[in-house]
């Protein structure tokens, strides 16, 4: 398979300009968002350092007032060198394992664990399914695919999601897709 070189922005103006030329479910749209993974690479990323990844979340909460939803997400998160130029991703990113999970927003934190030319962006697809008043919805969940390599095995895993059988016979209220920085 021949992969390209691209931007997020352009991968989130492909999935849009897919999105409304007809109505997906949620697994179709998830089958376009794994397509243009395995297709493209963003520029200024690095594999081997998590710089490009896949994560499927799902669980009972909404956009806005909307309480009775339950929402299926496919993410593709990227860490890029945030310089202009940059011709790949800085080799010195942290390891996974020096990095503060605490939570914390603490500043000495953000210093010590993040480069200033690092630049984290999520590509976020997430389709909203109305509940009944009555209706108990699957358990959240959420799990990551790190690699090209590993979307075998993330589909293995999302097939064995309640959540994702759940919304196989379900038409979504809205959908949404969305870039931001993390």
């Amino acid at each position: 398979m021949d992969v390209t070189l691209t931007t997020l922005e352009e991968v989130e103006h492909q999935l849009n300009a897919a999105l409304c030329q007809r109505t997906f479910g949620f697994a179709e749209a998830l089958r376009l968002v794994v397509d243009l993974y395995l297709e493209q690479r963003i520029a200024n990323t690095h594999l081997d350092e998590d710089g490009d990844m896949l994560l499927f979340q799902a669980g009972a909460y909404g956009f806005g007032d909307e309480k009775n939803v339950y929402t299926l997400d496919i993410t593709r998160q990227i860490i890029s060198a945030d310089t202009e130029g940059a011709d790949e991703f800085d080799e010195d990113l942290l390891d996974a394992e020096d990095w503060d999970d605490s939570g914390s927003e603490d500043e000495d934190w953000e210093d010590e664990n993040w480069e200033d030319d690092e630049r984290m962006q999520q590509l976020s697809l997430s389709f909203v399914y109305s509940l009944a008043d009555d209706e108990t919805p699957p358990a959240g969940t959420a799990f990551w695919c790190a690699s090209p390599e590993s979307v075998e095995a993330f589909f293995a895993e999302l097939a064995t999601q309640a959540a994702f059988q759940w919304a196989q016979d379900k038409v979504a209220v809205q959908w949404q897709l969305r870039t931001y920085d993390v």
